[in-house]
């Protein structure tokens, strides 16, 4: 359960700071549904940027064990 409030926690710091740079705030966003799915992308982003820094890390290590 905690690890899944620090999930939600670093998903909804993100989408606060996208949102201020663009001179708006999630509290701006009251529908539960719209949230919902802001958090649901910002999830999926965070995901692909995840695997994506593996995947490059691997074969950086592949690559230099292989030297």
């Amino acid at each position: 359960m905690k690890s899944t409030l620090k999930i939600d926690a670093a998903i909804d710091a993100a989408l606060e700071k996208i949102l201020r740079a663009a001179g708006s705030s999630l509290s701006a966003y009251l529908m539960p549904e719209m949230l919902e799915k802001m958090r649901a992308e910002m999830k999926d982003i965070m995901i692909d940027s995840y695997i994506q820094g593996s995947t490059d890390c691997y074969k950086v290590l592949k690559r230099d064990a292989n030297d």
